[in-house]
């Protein structure tokens, strides 16, 4: 659905409250997506160690190339879900932010993985877990994010794409800023 915004270049600017009104659903999305990304990537990655590590016999990958694995896999995974999101692209805002409430579901299952001295109850700690949540975070990661940027800018009327980026922009930057302030509280309470 269009905004209620005059759509004539007449009307200098858009007033940045309105724009803001207008995109909430995929700018929250932006948000809430990269809030949840940085509470738990890369710190609580960084900090997983395989099921495997230094036990005798164990293979390199089990060791000092598990973590890369999971950040090469992230990574990737995240470059997919952007790709897919450039080819299908279902969801309205408010369906994009309600995938990215979902991704909530993540905080507790990287909590519960095997990390580095974690003084939590680690019930995800077989090494299918960190692989496999590498790959979901990363792909919901692109996809959600990127979808939110683009459906922002096309709720509102062509003369006021700039500003509605903008605003886009400054969720992202807000997501990014409190994602990375929480992986702190992630890692204390992981860690203690």
């Amino acid at each position: 659905a269009m905004s209620r915004l005059p759509d004539t270049e007449s009307w200098a600017a858009a007033d940045v409250a309105s724009v803001a009104a207008v995109i909430k659903s995929p700018a929250l999305a932006v948000l809430l997506t990269y809030w949840v990304t940085l509470s738990v990537f890369p710190a609580v990655t960084a900090a997983t160690v395989s099921s495997r590590h230094c036990a005798p016999g164990t293979a390199r990958f089990w060791n000092d190339l598990f973590v890369p694995t999971l950040f090469f896999l992230f990574n990737f995974a995240d470059l997919v879900g952007r790709v897919v999101q450039a080819r299908w692209q279902p969801f309205n805002g408010t369906s994009l932010f309600w995938l990215s409430v979902g991704r909530l579901l993540l905080l507790p299952v990287f909590w519960g993985m095997r990390v580095n001295e974690s003084r939590l109850t680690q019930p995800f700690k077989n090494d299918v877990f960190p692989l496999i949540m590498s790959l979901i975070a990363g792909f919901s990661n692109g996809y959600v994010g990127t979808a939110g940027m683009v459906h922002a800018s096309r709720l509102v009327p062509v003369v006021h794409r700039d500003l509605a980026s903008t605003v886009a922009v400054t969720a992202l930057t807000l997501g990014l800023l409190l994602g990375s302030v929480s992986s702190f509280g992630t890692m204390w309470l992981i860690q203690g």
